[in-house]
C-alpha cells in the first residue's frame, strides 16, 4: 500500500497534477486525494458563494486578499494508508539550523517595539522564512518523518501545479465543526521543553495568549448563538510548548463554516492585535510573501455540514533541491529581539527534523 501511495506521488509530481495527502491528530490512517487530471481551481472570494459540491480540500494564503484554492474529492482518487505500515525509524524531535538572519531579524523586532511603543499595535507576529539545500529526498523515508513527528498534530502533503509543494505538522485548530457545533483554541505562547510537567508561563505570554482568547471570542460572537470558553491549559507539540485553551460554540443559522473560518482568520496568534494595524505592519516591514505559512488549511463537506480546519503552521515549501522552513513568533512590548530570534529557531529546528536526512551532503 505504501509503495502505491508514493508511486502515485511521484507519478502527479512528474504530470503536474495536483493531490493532497493528511493525516488527523491521533489518526489510524493517512488519507491522499489525488488529482484525475481537473486543474484546482480557485475558489470565489466570497465563502457563501462556494457552491462545490461534494468533500473539498482547502489552501488558504496567509493573504486573505487571495481566493483559496479548493481541491474537490470528486475529482479525485483516492488512497488510505494505515499509518502503522510506515517503517518506525529514530526521528530527531529537532534540529539546530545555521543562524542565518539574526540580525535582520533582531532588527525586525526592535522596529515592532518601537511600534508598539508608539501605540502602533499590542502585538505583532513577525516571522522568516529560512532556506536549506537538499539532496534528492526518498520519498518513503519523507513521509515517515513526517506522519510520525507530532502524532498530535494535523500533518499533510499539499501539491499544486502553480503554487508547488507545501508539508507541514500544525499543532493549532482553527475550527472543526458538525452540524451547527464548532470547537476552536487559542494558542499562543511558547517554551522549548520535552518534559510537560515542568512549566512556568511569564506575564508577557499570559497576556499574549489573553489577547488571542479575546479577539477569537469577539470575532464568533457575532456570528455564534452562544461561545463558551474552556481551561487554559499547556500543549505539547513535539518538543515544544504552548498555552491552549479551547474555545467551542454553535453557529447562528445560516452560518457555514466556511464563513465562520473567513471570520477568524487570521487570528492574533499568527498576525497581531489589533489585526488590520498589525497586518498593515506586517505587509510593510515583513520583507517577504508568507504565502501558505500561517494561512489554513482542511477539509470541508457542505453537504454534511462537517468542516475541520488548522492553522498552517510548521511548514515548509519544498523544491528539487531546496527546503524553505517558516517560523515566527509574537512580538509585544516586553520582547527581547535575541530570544525572540532564538524562538525561531527552536521552531526551526522541529520541522528542520523531517527533511534532516535529506541536507546536502558536502564534497
Amino acid at each position: 500500500m505504501a509503495d502505491r501511495l508514493v508511486r502515485h506521488i511521484i507519478e502527479h509530481l512528474k504530470a503536474h497534477k495536483g493531490f493532497v495527502l493528511f493525516a488527523a491528530p491521533e489518526a489510524d490512517l493517512v488519507e491522499g486525494w489525488f488529482s484525475k487530471g481537473m486543474p484546482q481551481q480557485y475558489a470565489p472570494s466570497r465563502p457563501e458563494q462556494q457552491k462545490l459540491q461534494g468533500s473539498q480540500f482547502v489552501m488558504q494564503a496567509f493573504d486573505v486578499s487571495k481566493a483559496p484554492r479548493i481541491l474537490n474529492q470528486l475529482d479525485c482518487h483516492i488512497i488510505h494508508l494505515p499509518i502503522n505500515e510506515l517503517m518506525p525509524q529514530q526521528i530527531a524531535t529537532r534540529i539546530d539550523p545555521p543562524e542565518d538572519g539574526a540580525s535582520g531579524y533582531a532588527q525586525l523586532v526592535s522596529q515592532a517595539i518601537t511600534a508598539i511603543d508608539q501605540g502602533a499595535f499590542q502585538k505583532v507576529v513577525l516571522s522568516r522564512a529560512h532556506h536549506i539545500a537538499l539532496d534528492p529526498y526518498h520519498w518513503p523515508t519523507l513521509l515517515t518523518q513526517l506522519m510520525l513527528s507530532d502524532q498530535q498534530a494535523f500533518r499533510y502533503v499539499w501539491y499544486h501545479p502553480e503554487e508547488g509543494l507545501w508539508l507541514g505538522a500544525t499543532p493549532e485548530l482553527l475550527l472543526s465543526g458538525t452540524g451547527r457545533s464548532y470547537q476552536t483554541m487559542a494558542l499562543a505562547g511558547t517554551q522549548w521543553n520535552s518534559k510537560p510537567e515542568h512549566h512556568l508561563w511569564t506575564d508577557k505570554e499570559g497576556e499574549e495568549h489573553q489577547w488571542v482568547i479575546d479577539d477569537i471570542s469577539h470575532r464568533l460572537s457575532g456570528i455564534s448563538n452562544e461561545v463558551q470558553i474552556g481551561q487554559t491549559q499547556t500543549h505539547q507539540a513535539g518538543a515544544l510548548q504552548h498555552l491552549k485553551t479551547p474555545i467551542s460554540g454553535t453557529l447562528k443559522k445560516h452560518i457555514s463554516f466556511a464563513e465562520a473560518v473567513a471570520e477568524l482568520h487570521p487570528t492574533p496568534a499568527v498576525c497581531g492585535y489589533p489585526r488590520h494595524q498589525a497586518r498593515r505592519f506586517i505587509q510593510q516591514y515583513e520583507g517577504y510573501d508568507r504565502g501558505f505559512y500561517t494561512g489554513f488549511l482542511g477539509w470541508q463537506d457542505p453537504g454534511s455540514n462537517k468542516a475541520q480546519f488548522y492553522v498552517n503552521l510548521r511548514c515548509m515549501q519544498l523544491s528539487e533541491h531546496t527546503a524553505t522552513l517558516y517560523a515566527g513568533g509574537g512580538i509585544t512590548q516586553d520582547s527581547d529581539p535575541q530570544r525572540e530570534f532564538e524562538e525561531t529557531q527552536k521552531k526551526l529546528g522541529t520541522m528542520g527534523a523531517v527533511i534532516a536526512p535529506f541536507f546536502k551532503s558536502r564534497p
